[in-house]
This record gives C-alpha cells, structure tokens and sequence, in this order.
C-alpha cells in the first residue's frame, strides 16, 4: 500500500486491550520501523475495558466494542490526520479527506459513521 501511494497512506491501530501480549508493539515494529508504513498506535485499551467491564451480555458487549473503535478511530486520531494539511507536489496545503462521511450505495448522501453503527 505504502509504495502504491507513498506518504498520503496513514494506518491507525486501535489497540482495545485484548490483543495478544506484546502485539500491537509487535505490529508497530513490523508495518512501522521494518515496512516504512506511516502508523499511528492508539492504546485505548484502559478504555474499552472499563466500558466493558461487568457487562455480561454479548450483543451488548459487541456494540460497545464497536462504538468505542469508532469513537476512538474517527472522532479522535482520523480527524487529526484530517486536519493535518498534505503538502501536494507544488507545494501547496492540502486538506485530507472527511474520514467521518460516507456514501452507502441508494443514500441520497453521505451518511456519518456514527449513524450508520448507532443503527445497527
């Protein structure tokens, strides 16, 4: 990926604390320091458990899991990148993408992510 589009890849890991010991350093080491992929590690591992924690049932657990990786991945690290200004070819600031909209095939428009997985 990163030699198909070089520096305008950036890969987030959202680390939910039930990753095997030592992977999401491992993962880091391997995309980050071997493969040159732009990598941002987000340890919001304190995070999911404490949401999870004392839930019992497993639907509910599957959408506070989800919820959580979207909150953690969009609405924070995304949208720093976003609003990180790209340096184009000749020099000039660009502006990223809008991570937090997308267009779902018959939606007349975009629809935010948090939408679409609070509808689920």
């Amino acid at each position: 990926m990163h030699e198909a589009i070089g520096d305008r890849f950036h890969a987030i890991m959202v680390d939910n604390g039930v990753l095997r010991l030592n992977e999401a350093q491992q993962v880091n080491d391997m995309l980050n320091k071997d493969l040159g992929v732009n990598l941002t590690v987000v340890d919001a591992s304190e995070l999911f458990l404490s949401r999870l924690h004392g839930v019992e049932d497993p639907e509910q657990k599957r959408k506070i899991i989800g919820n959580t990786f979207i909150n953690v991945f969009f609405e924070t690290e995304a949208s720093k990148i976003e609003e990180a200004p790209e340096k184009e070819e000749n020099g000039a600031e660009a502006k990223g993408n809008n991570y937090n909209d997308h267009k779902i095939d018959g939606a007349s428009k975009p629809l935010n992510i948090l939408q679409i997985v609070n509808s689920v």
